[in-house]
């Protein structure tokens, strides 16, 4: 069984990222107070990153994809160079580039994300 909810360490900063998956675990967190009350839940195709400072939640529907998983990962990483005082730029984007690959595939290895490109089929 895939697991619900993960938290991985974005070396070598003090910097975390924890992505939920399932409304379930929204409920369960929101109860535990690591999710605002005033928290709705979202579609099972939808996905919201929550800015927390050196640790941001990725929220994620029952039925997100490996795709909205990646675009949130980049508001999570853009938070964490805005928290870290470091300015995003072509100069710097390797840095970005380079975490945004070992977030999504650290993150979908641990919920079992869907990697079928389910958007293409609509094109």
């Amino acid at each position: 069984m895939a697991r619900r909810s993960v938290t991985v360490h974005v070396a070598p900063y003090p910097f975390w990222v924890t992505a939920v998956h399932t409304v379930k675990e929204q409920r369960r967190l929101k109860k535990s107070g690591d999710i605002p009350d005033d928290w709705e839940e979202m579609d099972d195709d939808a996905a919201y990153c929550m800015n927390g400072g050196n640790n941001p939640h990725i929220i994620l529907g029952d039925d997100c994809n490996i795709y909205r998983l990646m675009h949130e990962v980049i508001h999570a990483l853009t938070y964490m160079h805005k928290y870290l005082g470091i300015p995003l730029s072509h100069k710097n984007d390797e840095v970005l580039a380079y975490h945004t690959e070992f977030l999504v595939a650290s993150i979908q290895q641990e919920l079992k994300l869907d990697t079928n490109p389910g958007f293409l089929n609509h094109l």
